[in-house]
């Protein structure tokens, strides 16, 4: 069954279920239920009388946030960790696999420089980025989208934003190369931190969903550790593209060139089904970055 990219059951919405399913685990001390159907998912949790949930959990989740700024190039040493085994034991095949030789480091930002490239040039990822960002203070106060202050974008680069933003403008602008100006951008980054962590298992869904979990747990580890983290799904969203069919035929021998690459860092095992679940960008934070409003969990639920 084709669960689309972003749909109830796609890869992007079955690790939000994971994460999700690990924060109510760690707020309350148990492990929902979850119920995968043919056209969407439940989590289920049972209680005699609602327990109070930990406040030091709460405060751990709370504090999880996205650090788009730049990072010191130190090198990641995470308490606990040896790679390539997850701090837990992994489940269906799922762990996390710690990058922090300068070498490995610098194919990931290939990696992301790669499958950015053709991001820039998907008209779908760039109306839906644009229509996720938040410009004023009314906005970001809804809470229910992406703060453009959180960006690490140089002076101007707000108003180069809203130029961009019309998908017809940024397409003419490609022919000029704009999307390898800003795929460079945003490897650069990458390339230049202390570290990356790769979450890697199986594509089926269960192996998403547990890839879901252990994205929670290494971010709230890493915190807790002192680092930032910047998530990247870009590298995953294009090797479903290029999976599914979807990605434009241009991009698809670049792409292939930089996920074998990557695959081959990682020691994927791609005959028994491995894949990339999300790539995260840490080190210690060379500044304190601006957080996006989140909504207020009674909204979520009277909704």
């Amino acid at each position: 069954m084709d669960h689309g990219l972003f749909g109830p059951l796609g890869h992007a919405t079955l690790i939000s279920a994971g994460a999700m399913s690990e924060s109510m685990r760690q707020l309350f001390g148990e492990a929902p239920e979850m119920v995968i159907g043919d056209d969407g998912w439940a989590l289920r949790q049972h209680f005699q009388t609602l327990p109070e949930a930990s406040g030091v959990a709460a405060g751990k989740l709370l504090d999880r946030h996205t650090n788009r700024y730049p990072y010191a190039r130190e090198a990641v040493s995470w308490p606990g960790f040896t790679a390539p085994t997850a701090p837990c034991p992994p489940r269906f095949g799922t762990r996390a696999i710690l990058l922090s030789d300068r070498a490995a480091i610098e194919e990931a930002g290939a990696a992301v420089r790669a499958c950015s490239m053709a991001r820039f040039n998907c008209r779908e990822l760039h109306e839906w980025l644009f229509s996720s960002l938040r410009w004023n203070e009314r906005e970001v106060a809804q809470g229910d989208g992406m703060d453009v202050a959180t960006l690490h974008l140089p002076p101007g680069g707000r108003q180069f934003m809203r130029f961009i933003a019309p998908w017809q403008r940024m397409e003419f602008l490609n022919k000029f190369g704009l999307h390898r100006l800003m795929a460079v951008i945003e490897a650069k980054l990458v390339g230049e931190s202390g570290g990356v962590v790769a979450i890697v298992g199986s594509g089926d869904d269960p192996g998403i969903v547990e890839a879901g979990k252990a994205l929670l747990g290494c971010w709230l580890e890493l915190h807790e550790s002192g680092y930032a983290v910047h998530p990247y799904y870009v590298v995953t969203d294009i090797a479903n593209r290029l999976a599914s069919g979807r990605l434009d035929p241009r991009w698809r021998s670049a792409a292939s060139s930089a996920l074998a690459k990557m695959h081959g860092v990682l020691g994927i095992d791609e005959k028994a089904g491995e894949r990339i679940h999300m790539l995260l960008r840490v080190g210690k934070a060379k500044r304190e970055a601006p957080r996006s409003a989140r909504r207020a969990i009674r909204q979520l639920m009277d909704n």
